[in-house]
């Protein structure tokens, strides 16, 4: 599951989620990289333009940060929420085709 937003060039990926029972197969990694492939296509289809990726994500919940930094995001920044909870956002630029 999931939903892309556009904001210009700036796509972001937004509750990208696998069901408990169905993690740990790379299922998270296969979401990730298809929506970078459509949005990248579709970009390019109209004219070559580079594209920024951002995802959210609490730093809690380690799986979801070790699969952005994995397929290659950074920490852009991290917003304090309260209660110990903290917001992560990660991006990814990727030059035109």
């Amino acid at each position: 599951m999931y939903n892309v937003v556009l904001w210009e060039y700036n796509f972001e990926i937004f509750r990208l989620a696998v069901d408990a029972n169905h993690r740990v197969r790379g299922i998270g990694k296969k979401l990730l990289r298809s929506v970078e492939a459509y949005v990248k296509e579709r970009r390019n289809k109209q004219r070559p333009v580079c594209i920024k990726f951002v995802a959210n994500t609490l730093t809690i919940l380690e799986n979801a940060a070790n699969l952005y930094e994995r397929c290659g995001y950074r920490v852009e920044r991290e917003t304090p929420l309260g209660n110990q909870l903290v917001l992560r956002t990660y991006t990814k630029e990727v030059g035109a085709n």
